[in-house]
């Protein structure tokens, strides 16, 4: 998990582990309800991969109702509401502590910032040609006479594989967004089209057959390239300068699809407005993007 991630989560945590009570006098003295217990439990759910928090998570789910997701209110005398008070500051004051590291240890990001995770190689080699051909894709997209952007190398995403970098404008960046979306669309298709071409293959079906399918294939992935790359540019409003930007902007489309395949994976910045982070795709259910000329059809 990225270290921005894990920084997320603990801010969203920390917000969560804030006591709330309500207290009335009985016959039998004090007692206590807690009229928060579920933001409890989602803050102790949230926390349950961070290790380092393990001592405190368990002082807290040994309490019982406080480790499940709870609707009922439980009534306590003022010793039970100490106790659990006590465990929960010292949990909160912990994940605190955890919170000023991360800040001290990593570069806060801009707004207009891309996240980029590259893929575990066994040579700086590699490594150098996977960044140089993202080096070329961004640049080649954003460098449009309209869009008149570039980048800069923000930082590394200190113990992980992921790097910073930050599209000097907002449009640069939305069309950066469109690119990825539609790498999506593409690597989605060519792994259909592989599945095809094994399953003839396994059938045994005669060679000429196989190649008829691969070239329709090949035929359908150029159509739907042009298209993808075509969209961006009315989307945009980008004119085919020198007769090359649409060649330009099928080749980043093909080749981030590619990458996107080997495991390459292009994110916003957690400060980008929802409107624009909802411009990317969601890396978690890359089978489920449809392409965005289909859902403009249907509209």
């Amino acid at each position: 998990m990225r270290f921005q991630e894990q920084l997320k989560i603990l801010n969203d945590s920390m917000q969560l582990l804030i006591l709330k009570t309500n207290t009335v006098n009985t016959t039998l003295g004090e007692r206590h309800t807690i009229l928060n217990m579920a933001e409890i439990s989602k803050a102790v759910n949230l926390l349950q991969s961070f290790t380092y928090l393990d001592p405190e998570l368990k002082e807290v789910t040994q309490l019982g109702f406080l480790g499940n997701s709870v609707q009922r209110s439980v009534a306590l005398n003022t010793n039970q509401l100490e106790d659990i008070k006590d465990k929960i500051r010292k949990l909160r004051n912990k994940v605190e502590q955890n919170v000023l590291i991360l800040q001290n240890t990593i570069k806060m990001v801009d707004k207009d910032t891309l996240c980029i995770k590259i893929v575990e190689h066994d040579s700086l080699k590699e490594i150098s040609e996977e960044l140089e051909i993202l080096d070329k894709i961004i640049m080649q997209t954003i460098s449009h006479k309209a869009i008149n952007a570039t980048y800069k190398f923000s930082s590394f995403d200190v113990g992980s594989a992921w790097i910073y970098i930050v599209i000097t404008s907002t449009v640069g960046l939305n069309l950066l967004a469109g690119l990825i979306w539609s790498a999506c669309v593409i690597r989605k298709k060519w792994l259909e089209g592989s599945v095809l071409e094994e399953s003839v293959k396994a059938l045994k079906i005669k060679n000429d057959s196989l190649k008829d399918i691969q070239e329709a294939n090949k035929k359908q992935m150029d159509l739907l390239l042009e298209n993808e790359a075509k969209n961006l540019m009315e989307e945009f409003e980008l004119e085919n300068t020198d007769n090359e930007y649409l060649k330009r902007l099928e080749f980043s489309i093909k080749e981030l699809a590619k990458l996107i395949i080997d495991g390459v994976q292009i994110k916003p910045a957690d400060l980008l407005p929802e409107e624009s982070k909802n411009l990317f795709p969601d890396y978690s259910n890359l089978d489920a993007i449809e392409s965005k000329i289909k859902l403009l059809e249907r509209k």
